[in-house]
């Protein structure tokens, strides 16, 4: 073999040779630094750092076996576990879902041989599964729970699925990274856009910083007196808004459904979720402050009071609130009477504008609020018919008159000829969705 193919051949095998070296490394994970290029980076940074599987079972079974024999009584004892086991996002989450039962077992009271039957089993990117018997019908309980490293490099929980996921135990169901607030807004409306988005993402993520960002949303965006003091945390001292955390499902994109409406005569904001079942509805005021704005006033009745001062409201009645003649007479009432916004009218544009109202004891409207993403026209159009209507007959709750909502939505149509109409749509809330 001459020199000239030795040394060609010398020049292909070095290549060959490092080709196989670079597609082993990048097999294996050496020499690549994902997290700089990903905006998932936390959750892409955990599942390409070699996982210990064995070691983060262990974990798991101490939090949950001490957790739950006895040993831990002290409020120093439960706070000492919990920062052992648990990421300071997951605890805010666990207290946030605790009512009357423990989040961590889906469950009011420990079951019989808990710890006999308590078993982990490893699944991928970092979850596992808690089993263990209950004793009830199913006969097992399944947990899904997802490790993560912790800001002090320990592994650690830092996300238990919710009970009314069932055993998802998947990435997409909670935000990688909390969603922060722009600094600026131009009126009150997107401010309260903003705040909600963002306060509820630090609800629904493993984020290590969530717990700091939303101290941070409290300190700066809403009046002190709402503020409480728990230890080294902040929280909002009530629970309007984490209320609408539970109508959060991977059906819609894992974000909370619901809507703001605006109430012109009082000034206040209504909140209202979307999602059937779920009573998150509440109202807020927000108020200029400096080049901001701030949530002033948080409140769950309404702003506007009955006549006889009454604040309570039923919105699972034994008889809704009814026009006269039903919603058919209703609409052609609403067609009869309609302006129709005259920019509008001539561009031959129609529009579909929610809207909620108070019928009072006395058939009277009230309390009067148009979702907040109306056009100014249709806006104040809606706010003019539903004002000028005439009595409806009220709700009727255990034989007796109550005030209560009439959710629904307005049709605004213009035709061809430059006919308009409009209908109305009434949204059902059925007595069963509380249950």
């Amino acid at each position: 073999m001459n020199r000239k193919r030795i040394i060609l051949f010398s020049v292909l095998l070095s290549l060959a040779l490092g080709a196989i070296l670079f597609f082993w490394l990048r097999g294996h994970g050496r020499g690549f630094n994902t997290s700089e290029t990903s905006g998932d980076s936390l959750a892409i940074a955990q599942d390409t750092t070699a996982i210990d599987t064995a070691a983060d079972m262990r974990i798991i079974r101490e939090y949950y076996v001490k957790g739950n024999n006895g040993s831990v009584s002290s409020e120093d004892g439960w706070e000492q576990l919990n920062a052992t086991h648990l990421t300071e996002t997951a605890i805010d989450n666990i207290l946030m879902t605790d009512g009357d039962y423990d989040a961590t077992i889906r469950a009011q009271e420990v079951p019989h041989n808990f710890q006999k039957t308590l078993r982990v089993v490893p699944l991928k990117g970092g979850w596992y599964m808690v089993c263990f018997k209950t004793g009830g019908e199913s006969g097992w309980e399944r947990i899904p729970v997802r490790m993560v490293t912790d800001k002090d490099g320990r592994r650690k929980i830092g996300y238990i699925t919710p009970i009314d996921l069932g055993q998802t135990a998947s990435d997409t169901i909670f935000y990688h990274h909390v969603i922060h607030i722009p600094k600026q807004h131009k009126h009150a409306v997107t401010f309260i856009e903003d705040f909600y988005r963002s306060y509820l993402s630090t609800k629904l993520t493993i984020d290590l910083d969530a717990p700091a960002y939303q101290r941070y949303l409290i300190r700066h965006f809403v009046d002190k007196k709402y503020w409480a003091e728990v230890g080294r945390h902040l929280y909002l001292n009530n629970n309007l808004i984490d209320d609408l955390v539970f109508n959060a499902t991977p059906k819609n994109g894992w974000k909370p459904q619901y809507e703001v409406y605006v109430n012109r005569k009082s000034g206040w904001y209504g909140i209202h979720s979307q999602t059937s079942g779920v009573d998150g509805d509440h109202y807020v005021k927000v108020e200029k402050r400096g080049n901001g704005f701030i949530i002033a006033k948080f409140s769950s009745a309404p702003p506007t009071k009955g006549a006889d001062g009454d604040e309570s409201y039923d919105r699972w009645t034994d008889q809704q609130p009814q026009f006269a003649g039903g919603e058919a007479a209703l609409s052609e009432y609403l067609t009869e009477q309609v302006h129709y916004p005259k920019a509008e009218l001539e561009m031959g544009i129609s529009a579909k504008i929610d809207v909620v109202f108070m019928v009072e004891k006395d058939g009277s409207i009230s309390n009067i609020e148009v979702a907040a993403d109306a056009t100014e026209g249709f806006e104040a159009e809606a706010f003019r018919l539903l004002g000028d209507m005439p009595e409806w007959t009220p709700a009727m709750w255990n034989d007796r008159l109550v005030r209560s909502f009439v959710y629904g939505t307005l049709f605004f149509k213009v035709y061809r000829n430059g006919s308009a109409e409009v209908e109305f749509i009434r949204r059902a809330v059925n007595i069963d969705d509380n249950d």
